[in-house]
């Protein structure tokens, strides 16, 4: 079952993504982003603190070589906390090794050899995506996300119809564009406990005037 519904900025974008059973959370906002990174709005977003994190995108998602790594955005404030020797980079364009007492903390972007190809995030750079970090750090301690391509074996996708189809064909949990998110749910379980919702019967149950 499919639920689709206006996005509530902070519970949405944070209360799953830390806890399973909700791996993967792909968000992409039209003309935002151009090229062949994935820079926050055509990604696939996880916690960075699973272990099996990787092979989990992996199998529902990439289907691809366990060993590709996946790669960490980190609000830009908390830079040299977490790597070494690091520079501010918007474009995920260099490597740089993850100080050693963190990298048990973020084993899903840590490569075997210690690194990881950072991408910064700031109010500057991209205030959406910012603000879905920090609300991140929030609740777990950590200002970073795993952040890889919003695809499956194909070029990124590129409007929200092509989204979709990914999200569709594919085991994502979650799915944002816009200002509207759509999320997947088991058929047993009833519209009102997906969205969140009042039963009808309940929301009548006004007190009297």
């Amino acid at each position: 079952m499919l639920v689709r519904r206006p996005l509530q900025f902070g519970p949405d974008l944070t209360q799953t993504l830390p806890f399973p059973p909700c791996p993967a959370r792909p968000g992409m906002r039209r003309g935002e982003q151009q090229g062949a990174r994935a820079l926050g709005n055509r990604s696939i977003l996880a916690d960075p603190r699973r272990a099996d994190m990787r092979d989990l995108i992996n199998t529902k998602i990439k289907f691809r070589e366990k060993f590709r790594p996946f790669a960490p955005s980190i609000a830009e404030d908390a830079l040299h906390e977490y790597f070494e020797g690091a520079a501010p980079d918007a474009f995920m364009q260099q490597v740089y090794p993850v100080r050693p007492e963190k990298r048990a903390v973020l084993p899903a972007i840590t490569h075997v050899d210690g690194t990881g190809r950072l991408q910064t995030v700031s109010v500057r750079t991209n205030p959406r995506y910012y603000r879905l970090i920090k609300e991140f750090e929030a609740i777990t301690g950590v200002p970073v996300v795993l952040n890889t391509s919003f695809n499956e074996n194909a070029p990124i996708v590129d409007t929200p119809e092509q989204a979709l189809d990914c999200f569709l064909r594919t085991r994502m949990d979650v799915i944002v564009v816009g200002d509207t998110i759509v999320r997947r749910v088991p058929a047993r379980r009833s519209v009102a406990a997906a969205t969140g919702e009042a039963p009808a019967h309940a929301a009548r149950r006004t007190p009297a005037r």
